[in-house]
C-alpha cells in the first residue's frame, strides 16, 4: 500500500504494516479492557462483551495508538449484526465467497447466510464480491441497491494462488 500505514485485524492476528502487534502492547490493552469488561459484567451480566467484541476493542485501541491511515477489518461470523458495523469512514465493503458456515447464527440456507453477509454493505460505499452463485449475487445486488452502493463483481484474472500471513489453505 503505497507508503501508507495500514492495519489489519481478524480473529487470528492484529498487525500494522505486516508486523504483528507487540506482545507488551497486547498485554497492556488486555489489562485495561478487562477492567471495563468486569465493570460491565458486574452492572449487567447479560451485557458482558463476547470474546470477539473484546478482541475487536483491543484491535481498535491499538489502531488508534498507531495512528494508521487504513484499517482493513474482517467481520466476525456474519455481517448484518456484526460488531464490525460500528466502523465509520468505510471506503469499500468486500464480500468473499459465501458457503454454509456458522449455521447456528446465520441460518441453514445459502440465502439466509448471504443475507447476513450482505449486511456489511454501507450506504453509497462501493461493494466488491467474487461470488459467482447467481442466488448469492442477487441477494448482494438487492442489498447494494437498497443502500445505493455501487456493486462490482470481481472475476479472477488468473489461477495464480494468493498468499497471506495467516495459517490454513482456506485463508489463501
Amino acid at each position: 500500500v503505497f507508503n501508507t500505514t495500514y492495519y489489519t485485524f481478524n480473529v487470528e492476528n492484529i498487525s500494522v504494516n505486516g508486523t504483528l502487534m507487540d506482545p507488551a502492547a497486547f498485554v497492556r490493552l488486555v489489562d485495561s479492557t478487562l477492567r471495563i469488561v468486569e465493570q460491565i459484567a458486574a452492572e449487567d451480566p447479560a451485557m458482558k462483551p463476547s470474546y470477539a467484541e473484546v478482541f475487536f476493542s483491543i484491535a481498535v485501541q491499538y489502531m488508534r495508538e498507531c495512528d494508521v491511515e487504513y484499517f482493513v477489518l474482517e467481520t466476525g461470523c456474519g455481517g448484518r449484526f456484526d460488531y464490525s458495523n460500528i466502523a465509520m469512514n468505510v471506503v469499500a465493503s468486500v464480500i468473499t465467497p459465501i458457503g454454509i458456515d456458522h449455521t447456528d447464527i446465520l441460518g441453514n440456507t445459502i440465502e439466509q447466510i448471504a443475507w447476513h453477509k450482505a449486511g456489511i454493505i454501507k450506504k453509497q460505499i462501493p461493494v466488491f464480491t467474487n461470488n459467482t452463485n447467481p442466488i448469492i449475487q442477487n441477494i448482494i445486488a438487492a442489498e447494494a441497491n437498497t443502500q445505493d452502493a455501487p456493486l462490482h463483481i470481481v472475476k479472477s484474472a488468473s489461477a495464480q494462488p494468493y498468499t497471506t500471513g495467516m495459517a490454513g489453505a482456506h485463508q489463501q
